[in-house]
């Protein structure tokens, strides 16, 4: 049982990050790609999806530093490799337009 209440706060948490990564998207990350002059159109989603996720890593590591205690759900997602991986894919992804000079 406790697994499953672990498990139901972990997916609260993504859908709660995903509906963040969506406003973060439009409110900040659109102003700031307009004033490096890049257009705000194209794959929009790649790019609220790579901030939920970016954003939802930042708050897992920060929370295990803070907490010093994780949980056994959170100690194991930081030792993860896929943990990493989207943690890479997120900071690629809202990063990549600056580089490119497009979001595609």
């Amino acid at each position: 049982m406790k697994t499953g209440r672990l498990y139901l706060e972990t997916f609260l948490e993504l859908f709660i990050f995903i509906v963040i990564g969506f406003f973060f998207t439009q409110y900040v990350l659109r102003f700031a790609y307009e004033r490096a002059g890049i257009a705000y159109n194209g794959n929009i989603g790649v790019v609220c999806l790579g901030a939920a996720f970016l954003l939802l890593c930042t708050y897992t590591i920060l929370r295990i530093a803070i907490v010093k205690k994780p949980t056994p759900l959170l100690a194991a997602r930081m030792r993860s490799l896929t943990f990493w991986l989207v943690y890479i894919f997120g900071i690629y992804s809202v990063l990549s337009p600056f580089a490119r000079g497009a979001i595609s």
